[in-house]
């Protein structure tokens, strides 16, 4: 008569059986939280190097005032093998073509010997800005004044925008001038260096003043957030969202199929579980304090 075997004598090898399962998911879900923690910081490191100004492009002039902070545009002497450049005004019909800046500001400045200035088409920059327009705030669209090279809040005007603001102009150290209108009539203005990100495009008065990111970005933080940070905070949430699933889900199946095939070990399988559901909680603290860090830093 074959012996009876009693079911107590299975659970040592039950037992090994499940830490080996668990092992092995514990390693697979390891495996996706380093990947998911190496995509956030790359993101956050990303999204800090991209609204730094990537190209500076040498252009040569002959206009002596122009410094660090003024926009301007490609002037009318320019050929294709000399390209010079002029400071911007709201007099003139030409596209602004960016913002001078410091050589040393750029990730790369492309030049010659013969460059005079390097410009900036986009990211950000500071931009001497005035109130010609009205008080300039955070999330303005900027546009050239009838100042040389300096910008202003936008108006009713359809014209080239450089850029928007980033900060209150009230916040910066201002200046004050004296400048003529159309008229010849003399007024006052202040004006400041201030940090805009500059991005050329055509605006109208009938258009709205920021796209749904900037809105999304402005809704969240409360100021104006660059359009390239809103986008790789929103590329972290979705990857944030399928590591958590795929946690969740791991944790879950793995959880009842332990608990299916042997329930005399319920105590070491909640410990498991509950080892995953901490690992889930690290990585979603982990992903939202990236996400605060693109938007708000």
């Amino acid at each position: 008569m074959a012996k009876k075997v009693s079911r107590k004598t299975y659970v040592p090898y039950l037992l090994v059986l499940l830490k080996v399962r668990f092992f092995a998911i514990h390693c697979s879900l390891k495996k996706v939280v380093i990947t998911s923690v190496i995509c956030v910081f790359s993101g956050l490191l990303f999204s800090n190097v991209a609204v730094a100004l990537a190209v500076a492009q040498g252009y040569q002039t002959s206009d002596a005032t122009l410094q660090p902070g003024m926009a301007v545009v490609l002037s009318r002497d320019s050929t294709p093998l000399k390209l010079i450049v002029e400071p911007a005004t709201s007099a003139s019909d030409r596209v602004p073509l960016g913002v001078i800046v410091d050589r040393s500001d750029s990730l790369i400045a492309v030049g010659s010997s013969l460059s005079d200035v390097f410009i900036a088409e986009n990211g950000q920059a500071n931009v001497f800005v005035s109130n010609l327009n009205g008080d300039v705030k955070k999330g303005d669209i900027l546009v050239a004044s009838p100042i040389k090279g300096v910008l202003q809040k936008a108006g009713t005007i359809s014209q080239y925008s450089v850029g928007v603001a980033l900060e209150d102009l009230s916040d910066r150290d201002v200046q004050t001038t004296e400048v003529s209108d159309g008229d010849g009539k003399k007024m006052t203005t202040t004006f400041a260096l201030m940090s805009v990100n500059v991005d050329i495009k055509t605006y109208s008065a009938e258009d709205e003043s920021d796209n749904w990111l900037q809105s999304i970005g402005y809704t969240i933080t409360g100021k104006s957030v660059d359009e390239l940070r809103v986008l790789t905070a929103l590329v972290v949430f979705l990857a944030l969202l399928a590591v958590e699933s795929a946690l969740v889900h791991g944790t879950v199946t793995s959880t009842i199929s332990a608990t299916g095939r042997n329930p005399l070990a319920k105590f070491m399988i909640e410990r498991q579980s509950i080892k995953g559901v901490l690992m889930a909680m690290m990585v979603l603290l982990v992903g939202m304090a990236s996400i605060a860090g693109i938007l708000w830093v």
